[in-house]
């Protein structure tokens, strides 16, 4: 829940400068957007994945019992976006 919260917001930030001035420095706060939530709110939100503990998760062919997840980043620069010019 949280990791979907904190996504909506990023979409929010994300998208309210690429409205409201010219395209190059849009693209330059964007850019600048991204790169923090890169540093900043990933390692958050892998953290937060990391921490649920799933008691019982039931499927067709049965169920799975006490789920943890355990998501690791080798470096933030494993993680890369792309715009699109449009």
């Amino acid at each position: 829940m949280l990791a979907k919260i904190l996504f909506l917001t990023f979409l929010a930030i994300f998208a309210n400068p690429t409205q409201s001035v010219p395209c190059g420095a849009a693209a330059g706060m964007d850019i600048y957007l991204v790169r923090n939530i890169k540093n900043y709110v990933i390692p958050y939100v892998i953290q937060e994945i990391n921490a649920l503990r799933l008691p019982r998760i039931d499927y067709n062919g049965g169920y799975v019992e006490n789920v943890l997840i355990n998501m690791n980043l080798q470096s933030l620069d494993s993680i890369q976006f792309s715009f699109d010019p449009t």
